[in-house]
């Protein structure tokens, strides 16, 4: 093996390197990330057990929760709602 073969072979192994770090940093990211998305969905269903809105899950064909709580935000048809969630 010549001087610029062995060059570009060290060239090449030092990209192989570089990019099996950056792959292992990522996964590590995602790891931490997936963790904390896990996090925040079971605080997220501890505030929605806790809520006054929860305390029945029929609806009728109104859109709101049996007891006549509006399941919406004030300002918010069914119409915008369904829009917002499919466009």
């Amino acid at each position: 093996m010549d001087a610029e073969n062995k060059g570009d072979f060290f060239k090449e192994l030092n990209k192989s390197e570089t990019a099996k770090l950056a792959r292992d940093q990522v996964l590590s990211d995602g790891r931490k990330v997936s963790r904390l998305v896990i996090d925040a969905e079971d605080r997220l269903g501890e505030l929605l057990i806790n809520s006054d809105t929860t305390k029945s899950s029929s609806r009728g064909t109104s859109g709101r929760f049996e007891g006549g709580k509006n399941s919406l935000p004030v300002g918010i048809n069914k119409k915008e709602s369904f829009l917002s969630n499919y466009h």
